[in-house]
C-alpha cells in the first residue's frame, strides 16, 4: 500500500464519518444504487467489498438480508475500515486491491462501488487479477462508477468508465449488464455507469 493514498483516505474518512459518528453521503445516488443492486440475490451470498468507504451500501443490504450474508469490506483507509466495524458491525481488513488477503474463489458477489476509478492506471491489472482470483466460478463483479467528475483530489482519482471494462474482460470476467443512469440533486445531476460481470 502507498502511504499518500492511506493519508489522503484517511482524510477523506474524516471528513465523511467525523468525530460525533455522523457521516455525510450522497443519499440521492445510494437509492439508485441500492435499487439496481436488488436485482441480485444476496441471501446467503459471500460478498467482498472493495473500497468500502463508510459501508451504507452494505449496511442497508446486510439490514434487508437480516444479516444472512457473510460480508468482508476492504479499504485503503484504516479509519474507514474501523467506522464500518464499529458503526455496521461488518468484517473490514485494511488492504488494497492488488493485495486481498482471502484464499481463492471464495466471494459469490464482490462489490466495486465508487472504488475502481480510484486505482492507479498502472496496477488495476494486477488488481484485476486479484479480484479475479478470489471470485468463486460463476460469481458476480457488481461496479459502479462515476462518469462525471468526482470532485477527489485528481491526484487520486483516474478515469474509468465502459472502456476500461475490457481490462477486466481480459482477466476472464464477461460483462452480463451495463447500464448509464442518473442521479437528480438539489442543483445538480450526476451520471454513474452500473455494471455487471461474472466469472
Amino acid at each position: 500500500m502507498r502511504s499518500a493514498e492511506i493519508a489522503y483516505w484517511n482524510e477523506v474518512a474524516e471528513s465523511r464519518t467525523g468525530k460525533t459518528g455522523d457521516f455525510r453521503d450522497n443519499i440521492w445516488k445510494r437509492q439508485g444504487l441500492i435499487r439496481r443492486l436488488l436485482d441480485y440475490n444476496w441471501i446467503g451470498e459471500c460478498v467482498l467489498e472493495v473500497g468500502v468507504g463508510h459501508g451504507l451500501t452494505a449496511a442497508v443490504i446486510n439490514l434487508m438480508v437480516l444479516g444472512q450474508m457473510d460480508y468482508l469490506g476492504t479499504d485503503l483507509s484504516d479509519q474507514f475500515c474501523n467506522y464500518v466495524s464499529t458503526r455496521w458491525k461488518l468484517k473490514t481488513v485494511h488492504t488494497d486491491v492488488r493485495s486481498i488477503p482471502v484464499d481463492d474463489e471464495q466471494f459469490s458477489r464482490i462489490l466495486c462501488l465508487d472504488s475502481l476509478e480510484h486505482v492507479r492506471p498502472e496496477d488495476r491489472e494486477q488488481g484485476y487479477k486479484e479480484i479475479y482470483r478470489v471470485a468463486e466460478k460463476n460469481g458476480l463483479l457488481l461496479i459502479n462508477m462515476p462518469l462525471d467528475e468526482s470532485g477527489h483530489n485528481p491526484e487520486f482519482d483516474y478515469p474509468f468508465g465502459l472502456k476500461d471494462l475490457e481490462g477486466l474482460e481480459a482477466v476472464g470476467f464477461k460483462i452480463e449488464r451495463y447500464e448509464k443512469y442518473s442521479v437528480y440533486t438539489p442543483g445538480r445531476t450526476i451520471n454513474y455507469g452500473f455494471a455487471v460481470l461474472r466469472k
